[in-house]
């Protein structure tokens, strides 16, 4: 896949390989070639760009991977005609899949062979290539100018000898950036530039980045990396420390302000406000944005119908919690949650020992570091993320909070997000079991974000609170994000103005022009993102709730997150279908072995 990091951020990944498979080999062993498949697979997205490689792998060679500076470092390529080439290899790519015998491969082939069948169709469906501008790189929070200089601070270094490839892939990103500016420009020219709010916040994180340039986090971070390294003498030391700055004030710092520049000239080609469904073809791209990105076949208008039902659930749960709890449940719910003491460290600590009731054990302690978002960084990131490990290195997991966030979450629920049971824990969990590299070069975010908003809500029950008070307050954090993928629907497929969005959050009680002005700002310059959390985690609870149904008091919630933590990322059709054999496999005693699930596949 010769796409760039950043265009990951925005559009699909597409799969692409160069290497045909000899008839011959699919004939001897169809699980040898199509393990052979995977692999270049595998090898051709870690090869898009060097972040990609660097973040995906530790030893590049043993995964047939170019090092630097055989692999010249880059932030790969990006643009229109760039991703309708990667269509064209994905195609390619799709007809090779079908080539081979399903029913010929071992189990955990076949999920694995059903997984990239699912990316494939979601990301080739009909009139994929009419949308190739409709897709946005550049946003407030997780566009690729927000996200880039996080992932330039935090590139894993091996020592000594990747030093230069880092200091060359900052001298790629103007290059980079004027691939962006070009896109931008096509854009406006066909009337989809974003908005101009939306433009403005772009240009505000970016200032933000670049305010103060001699002290710029990737100046004093390095700095203070370099200072570290024992085995170079403080004359290298010395150097490298130049070359990083001179790259940054020289490379990094311009690309910002040329980006910033050429959004100026663009801003009035955008409409004032307003999301995807304000554009010719912005509800069917939106409607395809959502496939892709949560991972499944189902309509907007199924996807409502889904939501609607789990809301009309959640407020029936939540007035039942408040109800039993009586007047006290109140104060409990708006008073400290958890007693444990403000230490993040410790308190994952013990999430990690609450939750062993619910969740299947790792075969390892897992090492985690929690850290603090750059100021220059905090009033456009998140309230907290989990950075990703690479699939050969079990030493680096990384969990950043943001104490500059505007959030009303308690710290509790978000460190059960982002370290147990969430994303970390996740992560470490699907990685012991060894899976095919392909399975975790995909990005499945419907899947991750859904697993991480319901552990986040199941945490409440982790915490001080009582039994009653946790389930409304489990109901209401449910209620909050459904309510949101709803206001995501209405700004991007339906076209929702402010005072239609306004009168909708009315039903729910939701007033104030300052909340609505948010949520209208967020849902228009990130459409999709907030489903990925929401429909992600409405699924996951469909799920579960169709194993209650249908196994009784065979149900076991242990043994429910196990499958889900071994069938891994994965589209949700996908994960329903080996849904049924592991049902089956509960109601014939299967739940009794640990390892039933692990065999499954």
């Amino acid at each position: 896949m010769k796409k760039g990091f950043g265009a990951r951020l925005a559009v699909c990944a597409v799969l692409a390989a160069a290497l045909i498979i000899p008839a011959s080999c699919k004939k001897a062993d169809p699980n040898a070639g199509f393990d052979d498949f995977t692999a270049e697979v595998f090898r051709h997205i870690a090869e898009g760009d060097t972040l990609t490689a660097n973040f995906l792998v530790a030893d590049r060679e043993a995964y047939g991977l170019k090092p630097y500076p055989g692999a010249p470092a880059t932030l790969g390529e990006f643009g229109g005609a760039v991703i309708l080439e990667e269509m064209e290899y994905s195609k390619k790519e799709y007809e090779k899949l079908k080539a081979f015998d399903r029913e010929k491969l071992t189990e955990d082939r076949r999920l694995t062979y059903d997984v990239l069948e699912a990316s494939f169709a979601a990301e080739l469906a009909e009139g994929a290539e009419d949308f190739v501008y409709y897709a946005e790189i550049l946003s407030p929070t997780v566009g690729i100018q927000a996200q880039l200089p996080i992932v330039l601070a935090e590139y894993n270094f091996d020592g000594t000898k990747n030093l230069d490839e880092y200091i060359d892939l900052l001298g790629d990103v103007p290059n980079y950036f004027s691939q962006i500016e070009a896109f931008e420009r096509e854009k406006s020219k066909l009337g989809l530039f974003m908005s101009r709010e939306t433009c403005d916040d772009v240009i505000s994180q970016c200032e933000d980045f670049t305010a103060s340039p001699g002290t710029n986090l990737l100046i004093t971070h390095f700095d203070e990396f370099i200072g570290g390294l024992d085995e170079l003498t403080d004359e290298k030391k010395a150097s490298y420390k130049e070359k990083n700055r001179d790259a940054v004030l020289n490379s990094v710092i311009p690309a910002y302000e040329a980006l910033v520049k050429t959004l100026r000239e663009l801003r009035e080609t955008g409409a004032e406000s307003g999301g995807l469904g304000n554009y010719p073809l912005g509800g069917e791209y939106y409607e395809y944005l959502v496939r892709n990105t949560v991972g499944t076949p189902k309509s907007i208008g199924e996807i409502e119908t889904e939501i609607d039902g789990a809301l009309e659930a959640a407020i029936s749960d939540m007035y039942s919690a408040l109800f039993s709890g009586g007047d006290a449940l109140f104060t409990e719910m708006t008073g400290e949650i958890f007693s444990g003491g403000d230490d993040p460290r410790e308190t994952l600590l013990y999430l990690k020992e609450a939750m062993e009731r619910d969740y299947p054990a790792l075969g390892r302690d897992v090492e985690f570091s929690v850290n603090y978002v750059d100021e220059s960084l905090s009033e456009h990131i998140s309230p907290a993320f989990y950075l990703v490990p690479r699939i050969d290195d079990e030493t680096e997991n990384k969990i950043y909070i943001n104490p500059g966030a505007d959030t009303s979450t308690p710290l509790f629920t978000v460190l059960a997000h982002e370290g147990f049971p969430g994303h970390m824990y996740q992560r470490n969990y699907y990685k012991q079991l060894s899976p095919a590299p392909i399975r975790s070069a995909l990005g499945f975010t419907g899947y991750t974000e859904g697993w991480a908003v319901n552990v986040e809500k199941q945490s409440f029950y982790y915490s001080d609170l009582s039994e009653e008070a946790a389930a409304a307050m489990y109901a209401s954090q449910e209620i909050n994000y459904l309510v949101m993928a709803k206001a995501d629907i209405g700004v991007n497929y339906h076209g929702w103005d402010r005072a239609e969005l306004a009168a909708y959050l009315m039903t729910y009680n939701i007033a104030g022009e300052d909340v609505i002005g948010e949520l209208y700002k967020q849902c228009a310059a990130e459409p999709g993102n907030v489903m990925t959390y929401a429909f992600g985690s409405a699924e996951m609870e469909r799920l579960r709730g169709k194993a209650e149904s249908e196994l009784g008091g065979a149900f076991d919630l242990k043994e429910f997150h196990r499958f889900i933590l071994e069938i891994g990322p994965a589209p949700f059709d996908v994960i329903e279908e080996y849904m049924v054999p592991w049902l089956k496999g509960q109601t014939s005693g299967g739940a009794e072995d640990p390892d039933a699930a692990q065999k499954l596949f």
